[in-house]
């Protein structure tokens, strides 16, 4: 057939080779001001939002977590909100749950003790909620409806894979979406985070942003910028909390009395297991700077646990946990000591001998309580000025003890068993309700309680913002809890301009003992290395910090010229990849995902940096200056110097796919079975099972939720039959990036020539 003349044609001699096939394939934006590129540059690194309106009830600072909370919600399934104690972290969750469940009722796990403040809250503001209570699905109850998004509250509480609370959740909320409301993700360890975004995030979600496993990278000590995508947390600079002012009472000496009391203590032998030995020692030390009640019970208990030890070896028993619980018939007053016991024949190996020795120190105890202590003296004289304060403890005998001692005749107290003001026992909430701003109070009660005397019951969430100050008599062992407990006063709503912290330290026998304070000190910087904390440009932070530096004026993805120094280039890009054909679409996404967005610096003698510091000042430099229009060849140039630097990011996000950690032994057995299965379904030619076989290597091949985990070891154990009836029901896989496209988002040439 013959082509008319005028149909153009391409022959080979026509064709010339290009020196960069991705350079041909950048495009730089217009001539824009200097102001509003930087603008863009610095926009582009902060995470991604979805474009939805915050309802009006919102804050307008709580706006950007609202849109950030439901990007990652609907492209990853699920990320942790873990804005400071007291910004409001409940409604920007609520917010969130409004607009995605469309109406049905929201399903909120949280504490016991915050389950009528969350109901109280979703009425306030209309909205349909399951309250469930996270003791619940600790014995298995778990709600029967399902949700179109789930809110854990303190979701720290599931950071252990090894406790029943996790091992029910983590079946129940697969294939569901959550957010995880915490403002303290990390407690002991990096891998507290991992445990609890696995339980709706897949361990290879971010595998197109450069990290093949969350687990391992948190596993090992490391924190990587990628996970910005999932942990939230907006600076703190934006709220309007109270100032806080923060004091030390001084440090005890050791008293005679406390000398011979641990003198006492550190002759009981306890066990032949040294683990044993250190933990039940460490009980007691925690008590003796309590208080000497709290000393007294644990003496007590711990004479009557070796009671129980001696009568069951001389019926032959061991003193096994379980053993411990046939005896007692599971005794309140026991169970401090079940994490020291395990199943196992003569596991605990109690030294019968302690008996004489902590009848002694019983008596020593008692003569101790009946004695004046400096500690409740001092708690006294800060009190005596009447200002609202809360008194945290860590044990519940030292409350009792301090409400005899302090004779204060209005006290609130609260502990893990009841709660009432001076000698009334009264439900928790009500005495919870004085210190809350803008609550109706009992008619009944003629004299406000200005002091709430508590345990940590009450250090997580709740609401008790008519407190000026917070006295940490007994320092806890963890600095997630200090900020919980700071947190109950300094939060949003407070009336008070300054929040007063109080701390009372361990002796110094005891802080040699027990090495509280390099604890806390420890545990304290988990947070920074996580970047929760810290300064910003240590941490994956900086991108959003700076993103807020420059919110206000206009942005555009454009280019522009600054005469300032040094002489270089500043320059941000994104990568954004399209899911392959065939595979399935991110819900609630353009077809286009971004992977990745970097911000560089390249100098006149091509040193390329992306230290934060350094983009930081440009940036900012860049956004308070007025520029020229670019000259075209320069910035030809500036792409052409640009393009290295591209490619080398191109090549780590393709790399990340061949860096995936090795498939577990559950894995390689199902995908062993289902070899086996498509090796038969194709001698059927049995099209059907052959897609519904392949669609499932998929998954398995894939990374998991801890739910998802739990079902393939279900699937190890199915029969051929059973594993082919299970196809259709397994959970989708997630979709595979192809081909890549990167975008200029802004091109700054610093001409270097005086600055304007």
């Amino acid at each position: 057939m013959e082509l008319p003349a005028s149909t153009p044609a391409i022959i080979a001699e026509a064709l010339a080779a290009v020196p960069s096939p991705l350079q041909t394939g950048l495009r730089i934006g217009a001539p824009a001001p200097v102001d509003a590129v930087a603008r863009a540059i610095a926009r582009s690194l902060a995470p991604g939002e979805a474009p939805d309106a915050p309802p009006t009830w919102l804050r307008p600072e709580q706006a950007v977590a609202f849109r950030r909370v439901l990007y990652a919600v609907d492209r990853f399934r699920g990320a942790v909100l873990a804005d400071p104690v007291g910004t409001g972290k409940t409604y920007v969750a609520l917010a969130v749950a409004q607009q995605r469940c469309h109406g049905e009722a929201v399903v909120c796990i949280v504490p016991p003790a915050l389950v009528r403040q969350w109901r109280h809250v979703a009425d306030t503001l209309g909205l349909s909620v399951l309250v469930w209570s996270h003791a619940r699905v600790s014995r298995g109850a778990l709600p029967s409806a399902r949700s179109s998004l789930v809110l854990i509250d303190e979701s720290h509480h599931f950071r252990n894979t090894a406790i029943r609370r996790y091992e029910h959740l983590a079946p129940w909320i697969t294939g569901q979406r959550a957010v995880l409301i915490t403002a303290t993700p990390v407690v002991n360890r990096l891998t507290d985070l991992g445990n609890q975004l696995r339980l709706v995030v897949r361990d290879d979600a971010l595998l197109d942003a450069g990290l093949p496993s969350i687990t391992q990278v948190l596993r090992y000590g490391h924190t990587h910028p990628a996970l910005e995508h999932l942990v939230l947390r907006s600076s703190g600079n934006e709220w309007r909390h109270p100032t806080r002012r923060d004091e030390t009472v001084q440090r005890q000496t050791t008293s005679k009395e406390l000398a011979l009391l641990l003198e006492t203590i550190d002759s009981l032998s306890h066990s032949t297991n040294r683990s044993v030995q250190a933990l039940i020692r460490a009980v007691f030390w925690r008590a003796a700077g309590s208080s000497p009640q709290a000393l007294l019970g644990c003496a007590r208990r711990y004479h009557r646990l070796l009671r129980h030890a001696q009568d069951a070896r001389e019926s032959g028993r061991s003193m096994s946990r379980s053993a411990l619980h046939w005896f007692t018939a599971g005794a309140e007053d026991q169970l401090v000591f079940w994490p020291l016991l395990t199943d196992g024949e003569n596991s605990t190996d109690l030294d019968l001998g302690d008996i004489q020795k902590v009848e002694g120190l019983i008596s020593q105890a008692q003569a101790r309580a009946r004695g004046p202590d400096t500690k409740c003296h001092t708690l006294k004289a800060i009190l005596a000025d009447r200002r609202p304060t809360l008194v945290f403890t860590t044990a519940r005998d030292t409350v009792s003890y301090l409400r005899r001692h302090l004779n204060i005749r209005e006290l609130a107290w609260c502990s893990g068993t009841n709660a009432g003001i001076g000698s009334t026992p009264l439900p928790r909430a009500v005495v919870l309700d004085w210190f809350r701003p803008g609550v109706a109070r009992p008619t009944c009660q003629a004299t406000r309680p200005t002091v709430l005397l508590c345990t940590d019951v009450a250090a997580e969430g709740l609401n008790l913002q008519a407190a000026a100050r917070v006295v940490h008599y007994d320092l806890p062992w963890t600095s997630v809890r200090l900020g919980q407990r700071d947190g109950r006063a300094l939060r949003l709503g407070s009336k008070h301009a300054q929040i007063e912290v109080i701390s009372f330290p361990l002796p110094e026998a005891l802080e040699k003992r027990l090495r509280q304070q390099k604890i806390l000190y420890a545990k304290g910087g988990l947070p920074v290395r996580l970047g929760l904390a810290g300064r910003p440009t240590e941490s994956w932070r900086w991108r959003t910090e700076l993103a807020q530096q420059v919110e206000e004026g206009p942005c555009v993805e454009g280019c522009a010229t600054i005469r300032a120094h040094p002489r270089g280039i500043l320059a941000g890009f994104s990568i954004h990849g399209y899911p392959d054909p065939g595979s399935p679409k991110p819900a609630n996404t353009a077809s286009a995902v971004r992977l990745l967005s970097v911000a560089v610096w390249i100098g006149v003698d091509g040193a390329v940096s992306e230290n934060p510091e350094v983009i930081t000042q440009q940036v900012l430099v860049s956004a308070s200056c007025r520029g020229t229009p670019g000259d075209s060849g320069q910035m030809h140039q500036a792409v052409a110097t640009l393009t290295p630097v591209i490619r080398d990011h191109m090549r780590r996000l393709r790399q990340a796919r061949w860096t995936k950690p090795q498939l577990t032994p559950d894995q390689r057995r199902v995908i062993q079975a289902l070899q086996d299965l498509a090796t038969q379904s194709a001698r059927h030619r049995d099209v059907v099972a052959l897609g519904r076989i392949s669609r499932a290597l998929h998954f398995v091949r894939g990374g998991h939720t801890a739910g998802e985990d739990a079902m393939l070891r279900e699937l190890t154990r199915l029969s051929k039959q059973g594993l082919i009836q299970r196809l259709p029901s397994l959970p989708q896989s997630d979709p595979e990036i192809g081909a890549l496209e990167v975008r200029i988002n802004g091109l700054i040439l610093f001409v270097g020539e005086g600055t304007t």
